[in-house]
């Protein structure tokens, strides 16, 4: 428990940073940040389809897309990225957050990186100038990074210059002949880390032996909540770009007859999956069957990504003691980081995203409703 709140702390101050007010917001289905533009403040981007960040910002940068995010162009401050495929080859002048099926690193971070992926790979041209923090699948670090290193894998692969002290949770680790460890290694792993003739480790080795079976090693569930923490969080901040207002709306009318909306959401929860089953059996509703489904599982999709802001919206109106609820990344913070705490108590985290899932789901259909006999 304490590695799993420590690992979550770690990414969660991470994201502080990203706490910001004013920002450029550009989305579309497929988007390219020009080479020759440059702007001189936050700016959010977001696609459908595939994200090219070319130019130059003076500022942070917030992208994700489901697809390929390429990042040619330079940044002064911090990037947190999301994508299928994430490929950065220019230079990040502070900080970066990364998620993304596989990351690529070819360029120069001059701050801290958070990396999770289920393939990572910094090549032998990247450099990083602080700390390093990975949570992924299959690793690969061929650059150099100059601070300290924490990484959860799978599978890792050294052959680059870590400046300082490494920590490593794997199930193999490999130092290739390049690889140098200009401080101490501690790992923890089935089996000792396999050193190639050449490599070099220039401060002490810790070897802890682990259980052989991921499922049963606690250092990949400490892996799991940093990527939970991550997923809420980038989930709610492309929810409060494409919701927008209609995320205080939602918060309102959550907070009106709480109980009604939830008890409508767990029979929804219930019922819909029936009569869709029912429905599919049958030749004539068949294709309402389909559409009833459809619907049910966007329902519940939408439910999840939104709760990170309701979550969030609450509690920092009860803490800040603010008149008005507040849609921002300080409340989709605040809600991902709440939520996954909460996950971590057993039983009680269940039953808690439960509540907030149904009783969104129960809200989001009544809004739904409530439109369709506006308009008639």
């Amino acid at each position: 428990m304490f590695k799993k709140i420590f690992l979550l702390c770690v990414v969660g101050v991470g994201f502080v940073p990203f706490v910001t007010y004013g920002a450029v917001v550009h989305c579309a289905d497929t988007y390219v940040f020009p080479e020759t533009e440059i702007v001189k403040e936050n700016i959010y981007i977001c696609s459908k389809d595939n994200l090219s960040l070319l130019g130059a910002v003076d500022g942070d940068v917030i992208g994700g897309t489901f697809h390929t995010f390429l990042i040619n162009g330079t940044t002064t401050k911090d990037i947190l990225g999301f994508g299928q495929d994430v490929i950065i080859n220019g230079i990040v002048g502070d900080d970066m957050r990364i998620v993304g099926a596989t990351v690529t690193l070819n360029g120069s971070v001059k701050g801290d990186a958070v990396i999770a992926g289920s393939r990572i790979v910094l090549h032998a041209s990247s450099t990083i100038n602080k700390d390093l923090i990975i949570a992924g699948g299959d690793v690969e670090i061929l650059g150099e990074v100059t601070g300290r290193s924490r990484i959860y894998a799978t599978d890792v692969f050294i052959d680059g210059v870590l400046g300082s002290d490494v920590v490593i949770n794997a199930r193999s680790i490999i130092l290739g002949q390049h690889a140098v460890v200009n401080g101490s290694l501690k790992y923890t792993a089935p089996k000792e880390v396999e050193v190639t003739s050449g490599a070099q480790i220039l401060g002490a080795v810790e070897f802890t032996e682990a259980d052989s079976n991921p499922a049963t090693n606690k250092n990949f569930s400490a892996v799991s909540v940093a990527v939970l923490f991550v997923l809420l969080f980038v989930s709610g901040l492309f929810a409060k770009i494409f919701f927008g207002n209609l995320a205080v709306s939602l918060i309102e009318e959550t907070t009106n007859i709480p109980a009604w909306k939830f008890t409508l959401g767990f029979l929804l929860f219930v019922f819909i999956p029936i009569i869709a089953l029912v429905s599919i059996m049958t030749l004539v509703g068949s294709l309402i069957g389909i559409a009833v489904g459809f619907l049910y599982v966007v329902g519940l999709i939408v439910s999840v990504i939104l709760s990170p802001i309701i979550v969030g919206s609450l509690l920092y109106k009860w803490i800040a003691k603010t008149p008005e609820y507040n849609v921002d990344i300080k409340t989709v913070l605040v809600g991902a980081l709440s939520i996954t705490v909460i996950s971590l108590i057993p039983i009680v985290g269940i039953v808690f995203g439960g509540v907030i899932v149904l009783l969104l789901f129960g809200t989001i259909t009544y809004m739904a409703f409530e439109a369709l006999r506006e308009v008639r």
